[in-house]
């Protein structure tokens, strides 16, 4: 990564830790949709291209976010989409971190039922993925 990429980068994610570090406070945005799927996507990113340790810390508190809501089923009464997105996410990230579902493991996860398979190729780079598809392309 180039020093101005680095920069953006590491601006990006000031911006978006002061965001939620702000909202924490409110009681109504600090559990909202919109900050469940910043903290999923948070540790995806962690996980992917940052600190690992730090993708613990933001699943742990998804976990938590989730639970102060009434769990995944209270989540999903409200918005289905997101309760579905965060199944997804929670599974295709814990496989990449060799781990089992958080929100299986720690929150309520309502069991196995309705949670999607991994398939974590969507994580992959651009790069990689093409060198998986496409056995003429030079790959190093």
């Amino acid at each position: 990564m180039e020093g101005s990429d680095l920069v953006g980068v590491v601006n990006l994610e000031n911006y978006v830790v002061g965001r939620v570090n702000s909202a924490l406070p409110d009681g109504v945005r600090a559990i909202s949709s919109q900050m469940l799927a910043t903290v999923a996507l948070c540790a995806a990113y962690e996980l992917k291209h940052g600190d690992p340790g730090r993708f613990s810390v933001h699943m742990q508190g998804l976990v938590h976010m989730i639970n102060l809501r009434g769990g995944l089923s209270a989540v999903g009464s409200v918005d289905p989409y997101i309760r579905q997105w965060l199944l997804w996410l929670d599974v295709n990230i814990s496989k990449l971190a060799g781990t089992r579902p958080y929100l299986l493991q720690h929150g309520d996860g309502g069991g196995t039922a309705g949670y999607p398979r991994a398939n974590t190729s969507v994580f992959r780079a651009r790069h990689e993925a093409d060198c998986q598809h496409n056995e003429l392309l030079v790959c190093g």
